[in-house]
């Protein structure tokens, strides 16, 4: 008897317990962790570049945490290369974060571009090349392994977006939206939306890829077309919006009305009056 309480009592405490831990694990707010900088230098013989990558990592949390390891992968031009010997693609650095701690790490490694293609390796040796980071990162707790994506760091593009009419007079309060699957890849949001001003005008400043711009406003036919911002759009983007034809029916809905009024509705009052006095 004694024995079947006691083991329901610990079974019970088991499963409490493991409730608590997985709401704990649930709960706890993630950390950050923040590719703040990307600094290289081409390297000729072989095609390779030296990299440093600037780590922010922030532990909102209320206990102290542990970082065990960081897995990343880098893309030059929206493609991914390899690292060289000398380079990793993982961070080992087991580092102690405590409570609220904002703590900055630098990674060192070297990417190879000897399968890359002349135009990639001739921006990076210049310096124009688009550089973007992906990756996740493996934090010990005590409610569990945590496991955060990276918040990627990614070349960006200016681009200023005016919306008018068939006048080419401004239009405001258009609403503007640029979408790319690449940005959601790389750690951005794949959507980014504003409304033009009194100008009629819209600026982002959003990562290096193809985008899909999508202009609405009511009263007028929606526009798409697809945007290539790997590079910057020169003089920005103007988009014309044309109104939607209002159906004739419409145009003249006043006449029609005060047609129906005349040859139907006033008859009928009529003939209803006339009723009501023989009655």
């Amino acid at each position: 008897m004694y024995l079947k309480q006691t083991l329901l009592l610990l079974s019970s405490a088991l499963i409490i317990s493991t409730l608590c831990s997985a709401v704990l694990v649930s709960g706890l707010e993630e950390p950050y962790v923040i590719v703040s900088s990307l600094h290289y230098e081409p390297l000729q013989y072989p095609p390779s570049a030296f990299v440093v990558l600037g780590l922010t990592i922030i532990n909102p949390t209320n206990e102290t945490i542990i970082l065990d390891h960081i897995e990343y992968t880098v893309f030059v031009d929206q493609v991914q290369v390899p690292f060289l010997p000398l380079g990793k693609e993982t961070c080992d650095k087991k580092l102690n974060i405590v409570p609220f701690e904002k703590k900055i790490i630098n990674i060192e490694f070297i990417v190879d571009l000897s399968a890359a293609d002349k135009l990639i390796v001739d921006k990076v040796l210049n310096g124009s090349a688009s550089w973007n980071v992906i990756g996740l990162a493996y934090f010990n707790t005590s409610a569990g392994i945590f496991k955060t994506p990276l918040r990627g760091y990614t070349s960006t593009s200016m681009i200023k977006i005016k919306v008018v009419d068939e006048n080419w007079k401004p239009l405001d309060n258009a609403n503007i939206t640029l979408t790319s699957e690449t940005a959601l890849a790389i750690g951005w949001p794949n959507s980014f939306s504003k409304i033009s001003n009194e100008l009629g005008i819209a600026e982002f400043e959003v990562p290096t890829a193809k985008y899909r711009l999508t202009v609405k406003k009511e009263g007028y036919q929606p526009y798409e077309e697809i945007l290539d911002l790997s590079k910057p759009l020169v003089g920005g983007k103007v988009v014309q919006l044309i109104k939607i034809p209002i159906p004739w029916w419409q145009q003249y809905w006043y006449i029609i009305t005060a047609i129906v009024i005349v040859c139907i509705v006033i008859p009928l009052i009529l003939k209803v009056r006339v009723k009501t006095r023989k009655a």
